[in-house]
C-alpha cells in the first residue's frame, strides 16, 4: 500500500531552483561561493559536500518494471560508486534509508503556478540531503518540466534531471533531488545510456562541472580517433553526437575518464597525494610584455607525454578553465545587478582579482610504473555553442574567445605529489588602451564624438562608457554597437554589448527607460537600441558588457544614427534649394527623403548631408533618413518647412502716411512682417502678397496690383504705394495660409501740388556727393509739363558744404523736375524747398546727415548661402539704415572683407586609440574692398569662388564701425 507523507505547496517559480543543475560555475567545478549568502571566509571556495560524505534517500516505488525499487537502488548505487572508487578522492556517498512516501503524480503536480511536492524532497529537508525519485510513469517529470515532458521521446534530455537546490552559509551543499525518468528504463537496452546520464547527474550533484575536452569527439572536427573517445569526458557538457544507445557512440560510456577523476579529486581531495598539480593563471600581455589583466574564459588541457613517442595523449588528460573561481555575471548599470529574484548576478564567484586568470590543473596521474611524467600545457578557446545549462566558466553567459596565442609549453619530471606554479603570460595579445572619452562613467557622460560613428572599448572588469547627446522632439534615432575583437573584425565571443538610455539628468545608478539586449540584430556582434523622443533634453546612452565584464579585447564600434536640424528651417515654396542635415552616423548607405520625396544627396560628412530640397508647396514635411545597408531610419516629424505654415503669423508694422495727392507715391511704406507661431522668430523667403483698391493704384515694387515680395531676413516686407485714385484706399498683405493684416491711403486731388520724390534723403556726417533730387507737380492729380520748379535752402547747410546744381528746373511730362545737391563734407541736415515758379505750392527736401553711431548694417538677402560644389553663390544684399528699415543711408562706405576656408572632414579618428575629433579647417584666400551703399541705402556683393578651392567656407565680413549693429557677416559654405 502506498505510504503518503503530507505534501506542500510551493510556487512554479520554484521549480527552476528545485533543477539547479544550471547553476553558476563550471570548468571542474559546479559552483563556487560568492559575496552574498556565505560566509566572507569562504568567498572564492567551490561549493562541496561537508565531510565529503553524503547521505541519499530513495523512492519508495518502482523505477520499471525493469528496475523495480530494490534493482533501482542498486542502479544508484552503482552510479555514485563510479565517484567514490576514485584513488585520488576521499568521497562518501551512501544509502541511509528511503523516503516517506512514494513519490508520483498523485503528489506531485501542478496547479496554476503553485507546485505540490513532498515536503522531504523540497529545498528545506535538509535532514534528507539528497532525495532519489523513481518516476515510474513519467508523471512527475510532466509536473517539473512541462506537460509531455515525462515522455519516452524525450529521454535524450529528460531522463535524469535535478540537482543541488540549497546551500549553507559554509559553502556546503544542504539538498539536492534527482529524478529518474521510468519511462526512460522499459528495455534493457535502454539501461547503458540511462546510467550514462545518471552518473553524469550524480557528478553534478557532487558538484563536478562541465568540462570541454576532445571537442572534436563532439563536433566532429576533426574526425575523432580511438584515443579522442577513450579520454572523452562523461562530464562534457552535451556528449557525444548519438542518436542510439551510448555504447555504439563511445567506448566504456560508465567509466570515469582522468579528466573526471581529476575534477572530483579536486573537490575532495585524498589526503596522501597520488597525482601532480599545476596550476597559475593567464595573463594579457602590459606594454612592456609583462602580466597585465588576466585573462578569464580560456580553457587550459595538460595532456600527458608519451614519454616513448613524444606525443601528447588525448586519453590521459584534464582541463582547468581560467577564471573558473572568479565571478562569471556580475551584472552591469543597464539591466540591473540582480536576477528578477532579487538574487545578485554575483552571488557565485569570487570578487578577487587574483581569482580572474587562475586555473588548476590537479589530478594529474602519472604513469604506473613510473617515477614521473611530462605534461604538454596548451590554450584552447571555448566552444560557444556552450552556454545557459551547458556553459563552462564565464561562457554560461557567452564563450570569450583567448587574446593572442601560446606555444605549446611542456612541464617536465612531474612526480607524485608535486605543485607547480606557472603564470602564462601571452605576448601577443591585445593591451588596453585607454578610450579619449574616458573617464566616462554615469555621473559624468562623454559628448557623443562628431559624426557620431566611434571606436571604444570597456577595458578592465566592470567598464561601462557613458555618452550624451542633445534631442529635439519629434526625432527617431538608432544606435547600433558591434562588438570588435582586438583585430577590429565583428564578433560575438568578445564583448556582449548591452546598451541603456537615460535622460542625462536621471539619478545616479537609476535604471534605464529603454535597454537592448546583447545581439539582438542579425549582424554578428550587433546590438541596437531606437527611440522617439518626446521632449527637447540631453540623452544618455550606456554601453555595457552583459556579464559586466571588461577586458582588454572587448572592442566596440558604435553608430548613432539621428537628424537634429535642418539649415535653413525654411525652404522657399518648391524647393530646389541645397539644404543642410545635421546631425550623427551619416554615411555612403544613406539616403534622404523630405515630403515623401527624394532629396539628392549633394555632398556628405557623418555629421552632415547637403540635400536638394525636393519641389514641395507651402506647409511642413517630415524629413527621413535611410541607411540602406541596414534599413534604420532616422525621422523628424515636420522636420522641414515649406514656404508658409498654417501656424506663421502676420503682422502689420506700419502703414502710416499723410494723404497722398493723385500721381504721387505715398512718402511712407506698407511695413508687414512674417514670424512663426511664436510671433517673434523672423520667417524668410515667404511670399507676401499685396493689394490695394481701387485697383487702379498699384505698388512701386513690382509696378502692378496686386504685387507679390518676398519677406527679407528680418521677415519684413516693404511696399510703396502709388497713388492713382481719390479717396480712401484699402491695402491688404496676404500670405499663403490665409493670414492677413489690413491698411489704409488716402489718395486727394488738389488743384496744384507738389510733392518730393523721396522727401528726404539720408547721408552719413562728412559725405561729399552729388545727390539727385526729385519734385512732381500735379494738377487735379495729372503731371503739369513745363512747369519751372524754383530751388532754394530752406535751412541753410553749413557755409560750403552744400549747392545745388541748378535754382530752377522745368518739369518734365511726367511732372518730375529733377535738380543736384552737391555735398562736401556735410557736418549737419538742413532742408531744400522746391516751389512751384508762382511761389506755391511748395515742398520741403530734407538733406539729413547721420551720425556714424547711428548707422546700422541690415543684412536682407543671401548672408547665409549653401552651395553643392559648381554652383554659383547668390548676390549678398545689405540695408544700410538709421534707426529703422524705412529709414535708408546712401553712400554709406561699407567694408567688404573675404576670408575663405579649404574645409577638412568633419572629424578625423584614430582606431589604435579610438580617438574622435573635430577637425580644423585651412585658410586659402583673403580679399577686402570697400562699397557704397545707393540711393535706397542697399549695398550688394558676390563672393568670388575658384573650381581649384573645392568645399570651402566662405566667411565675408561687413563693416561700417565697430559697434552693434555695425558689423554683419556673411557665409557661403560649399560642399563636394
Amino acid at each position: 500500500m502506498k505510504q503518503f507523507r503530507k505534501s506542500v505547496q510551493i510556487t512554479a517559480a520554484a521549480i527552476v531552483v528545485l533543477l539547479a543543475t544550471r547553476s553558476a560555475q563550471s570548468g571542474g567545478v559546479l559552483a563556487v561561493a560568492g559575496p552574498s549568502g556565505f560566509n566572507p571566509s569562504v568567498v572564492g571556495k567551490p561549493i562541496t559536500w561537508a565531510n565529503a560524505s553524503l547521505a541519499y534517500y530513495t523512492d519508495q516505488g518502482d523505477l520499471s518494471p525493469l528496475l523495480p525499487q530494490s534493482g533501482a537502488n542498486d542502479f544508484v548505487s552503482d552510479a555514485f560508486s563510479r565517484w567514490t572508487a576514485v584513488p585520488s578522492a576521499a568521497l562518501q556517498v551512501a544509502r541511509a534509508g528511503a523516503l516517506a512516501e512514494n513519490v508520483d503524480g498523485s503528489n506531485v503536480f501542478l496547479t496554476g503556478n503553485t507546485l505540490t511536492m513532498p515536503a522531504d524532497i523540497q529545498p528545506s529537508a535538509t535532514n534528507r540531503p539528497l532525495g532519489v525519485v523513481y518516476d515510474q510513469d513519467g508523471q512527475v517529470t510532466d509536473a517539473l518540466l512541462g506537460a509531455g515532458a515525462g515522455s519516452a521521446v524525450f529521454c535524450a534530455t529528460n531522463s535524469v534531471f535535478g540537482g543541488a537546490d540549497s546551500y549553507t552559509l559554509d559553502a556546503n551543499f544542504a539538498h539536492a533531488l534527482i529524478v529518474i525518468n521510468g519511462n526512460c528504463a522499459q528495455q534493457s537496452g535502454d539501461l547503458p545510456t540511462l546510467k550514462y546520464r545518471l552518473i553524469r547527474a550524480a557528478g553534478r550533484i557532487l558538484g563536478v562541472g562541465w568540462s570541454q575536452l576532445n571537442d572534436n569527439v563532439r563536433t566532429g572536427t576533426p574526425a575523432p580517433t580511438s584515443e579522442d573517445l577513450n579520454g572523452f569526458p562523461l562530464m562534457h557538457p552535451r556528449g557525444p553526437l548519438c542518436n542510439g544507445p551510448i555504447t555504439e557512440c563511445v567506448p566504456n560510456p560508465d567509466q570515469l575518464r582522468m579528466d573526471d577523476r581529476a575534477a572530483i579529486a579536486y573537490l575532495y581531495p585524498a589526503p596522501t597525494a597520488s597525482t601532480a598539480r599545476i596550476h597559475g593563471s593567464i595573463f594579457f600581455s602590459d606594454e612592456r610584455g609583462a602580466a597585465g589583466q588576466p585573462m578569464q574564459g580560456v580553457n587550459v588541457v595538460a595532456r600527458r607525454v608519451d614519454s616513448l613517442t613524444g606525443t601528447p595523449s588525448h586519453v590521459f588528460a584534464t582541463t582547468s578553465i581560467s577564471g573558473f573561481r572568479f565571478r562569471g555575471h556580475n551584472g552591469n548599470p543597464i539591466t540591473g545587478f540582480q536576477t528578477a529574484q532579487g538574487e545578485p548576478f554575483a552571488k557565485y564567484g569570487s570578487a578577487d582579482p587574483a581569482w580572474q586568470g587562475f586555473f588548476d590543473l590537479s589530478g594529474l596521474e602519472i604513469p604506473s610504473g613510473s617515477q614521473s611524467a611530462t605534461y604538454q600545457i596548451t590554450l584552447e578557446p571555448l566552444n560557444p555553442l556552450y552556454k545557459s545549462d551547458t556553459g563552462l566558466g564565464a561562457a554560461r553567459y557567452g564563450a570569450v574567445a583567448p587574446s593572442g596565442s601560446v606555444a605549446p609549453i611542456a612541464i617536465v619530471n612531474l612526480v607524485a605529489g608535486a605543485d607547480v606554479t606557472r603564470d602564462i603570460v601571452i605576448a601577443n595579445s591585445a593591451r588596453v588602451r585607454r578610450d579619449a572619452a574616458e573617464p566616462n562613467g554615469f555621473g559624468a557622460p562623454s559628448p557623443v564624438p562628431a559624426g557620431g560613428s566611434w571606436w571604444g572599448n570597456l577595458g578592465v572588469y566592470g567598464d561601462s562608457d557613458f555618452f550624451y547627446f542633445h534631442s529635439r522632439p519629434g526625432r527617431t534615432f538608432h544606435l547600433r554597437v558591434t562588438a570588435l575583437d582586438e583585430n577590429h573584425v565583428s564578433t560575438a565571443v568578445k564583448a556582449q554589448p548591452t546598451l541603456g538610455l537615460w535622460e542625462r539628468a536621471a539619478a545616479l545608478n537609476s535604471p534605464p527607460m529603454l535597454s537592448a539586449n546583447a545581439f539582438n540584430t542579425s549582424v554578428t556582434g550587433q546590438t541596437k537600441i531606437s527611440a522617439t523622443t518626446g521632449t527637447e533634453t540631453d540623452l544618455m546612452i550606456g554601453i555595457s558588457d552583459f556579464r559586466g565584464d571588461g577586458r582588454p579585447d572587448y572592442q566596440y564600434h558604435a553608430r548613432l544614427l539621428y537628424v537634429d536640424s535642418l539649415a535653413p528651417s525654411r525652404i522657399p515654396a518648391g524647393g530646389g534649394r541645397p539644404v543642410i542635415l545635421q546631425g550623427y552616423g551619416f554615411n555612403a548607405n544613406t539616403s534622404v527623403k523630405i515630403g515623401g520625396q527624394p532629396a539628392a544627396i549633394l555632398a556628405r560628412s557623418t555629421g552632415r548631408l547637403l540635400v536638394q530640397s525636393p519641389p514641395l508647396g507651402n506647409g511642413s514635411a517630415a524629413v527621413t533618413v535611410t541607411d540602406l545597408s541596414n534599413g534604420d531610419v532616422a525621422t523628424v516629424n515636420d522636420g522641414a518647412q515649406y514656404g508658409v505654415t498654417n501656424d506663421d503669423q502676420l503682422h502689420l508694422i506700419s502703414s502710416g502716411n499723410p494723404a497722398v495727392p493723385v500721381g504721387a507715391d505715398a512718402p511712407n511704406p506698407v511695413r508687414v512682417r512674417v514670424t512663426t507661431s511664436d510671433g517673434v522668430t523672423p520667417v524668410a523667403n515667404v511670399n507676401v502678397t499685396f493689394s490695394v483698391t481701387p485697383a487702379q493704384s498699384f505698388f512701386k515694387a513690382c509696378n502692378a496690383n496686386p504685387c507679390t515680395i518676398a519677406t527679407d531676413a528680418s521677415g519684413e516686407v516693404l511696399a510703396y504705394v502709388s497713388v492713382r485714385a481719390t479717396g480712401e484706399h484699402f491695402i491688404t498683405a496676404t500670405i499663403a495660409n490665409g493670414a492677413q493684416v489690413p491698411g489704409t491711403i488716402v489718395g486727394s486731388a488738389p488743384a496744384s501740388s507738389i510733392t518730393a520724390m523721396p522727401p528726404a534723403h539720408r547721408v552719413p556726417v562728412g559725405a561729399t556727393v552729388s545727390l539727385p533730387t526729385s519734385v512732381r507737380v500735379l494738377s487735379s492729380g495729372s503731371p503739369v509739363l513745363g512747369q519751372q520748379v524754383n530751388f532754394s535752402f530752406g535751412t541753410s547747410p553749413a557755409s560750403g558744404s552744400a549747392t545745388l546744381a541748378a535754382p530752377s528746373v522745368v518739369t518734365n511730362s511726367a511732372g518730375d523736375a529733377a535738380n543736384t545737391v552737391n555735398l562736401a563734407n556735410v557736418g549737419s541736415s538742413f532742408t531744400i524747398l522746391a516751389c512751384v515758379s508762382t511761389g506755391s505750392p511748395c515742398t520741403a527736401i530734407q538733406i539729413l546727415a547721420v551720425a556714424p553711431s547711428a548707422i546700422q548694417l541690415q543684412p536682407l538677402f543671401g548672408s547665409s548661402q549653401i552651395l553643392a560644389f559648381g554652383q554659383s553663390p547668390a548676390p549678398m544684399v545689405l540695408r544700410v539704415q538709421n534707426s529703422s528699415p524705412d529709414q535708408p543711408v546712401r553712400s554709406v562706405t561699407v567694408s567688404v572683407s573675404t576670408s575663405v576656408f579649404a574645409r577638412t572632414r568633419s572629424e578625423d579618428c584614430n582606431l589604435q586609440n579610438s580617438d574622435c575629433h573635430s577637425a580644423s579647417a585651412r585658410p586659402i584666400f583673403t580679399s577686402f574692398i570697400t562699397l557704397s551703399s545707393d540711393e535706397n541705402g542697399l549695398i550688394t556683393f558676390t563672393p568670388a569662388l575658384q573650381a581649384s578651392w573645392g568645399a570651402v567656407n566662405v566667411y565675408t565680413l561687413f563693416s561700417v564701425g565697430g559697434g552693434a549693429g555695425q558689423t554683419q557677416q556673411g557665409e557661403v559654405q560649399v560642399f563636394k
